[in-house]
């Protein structure tokens, strides 16, 4: 199963890069701001939604393979994408929509709830990164 768990992770590695290089970067250049931020509202819970199905697939897979630190990191990764999903992006929509009708305070909130998202996002990426490094060459 170690190869299940190192799959995963290299997916889930490949879609978040893949969504923080192509598609974010692609909203808000090809689309009015109006327009991104509305599709970026769309997407982002979405991306969290499956990343957290990606990330208990490798909880899954790396409990059915000998301990290893992937178990811990793929646990975390779904925790931090079920944060982002259900906790922070409410928060972060609020926020902005605090922003837009002119509430001064929102910015502020919004950008240190903004940044927590990122975090949690890098580390998640750094995780994967990990558990590839961690289980590939594969065990003998």
């Amino acid at each position: 199963m170690f190869i299940a768990t190192l799959l995963i992770h290299a997916a889930m590695l490949g879609f978040m890069v893949f969504f923080v290089v192509v598609i974010s970067p692609s909203a808000l250049k090809a689309l009015d701001m109006a327009s991104a931020s509305k599709f970026l509202r769309y997407a982002f819970p979405r991306i969290f939604a499956f990343g957290f199905v990606v990330a208990t697939m490798a909880t899954f897979t790396s409990f059915m393979a000998p301990p290893s630190p992937a178990r811990l990191i793929s646990v975390v990764s779904a925790l931090f994408f079920l944060v982002n999903w259900l906790v922070l992006t409410p928060r972060i929509n609020a926020q902005r929509d605090l922003m837009l009708a002119g509430e001064t305070v929102a910015k502020t909130r919004f950008g240190r709830l903004h940044g927590v998202s990122v975090g949690l996002y890098l580390l998640q990426m750094a995780g994967s990164v990990a558990v590839i490094l961690l289980l590939y060459p594969l065990p003998e």
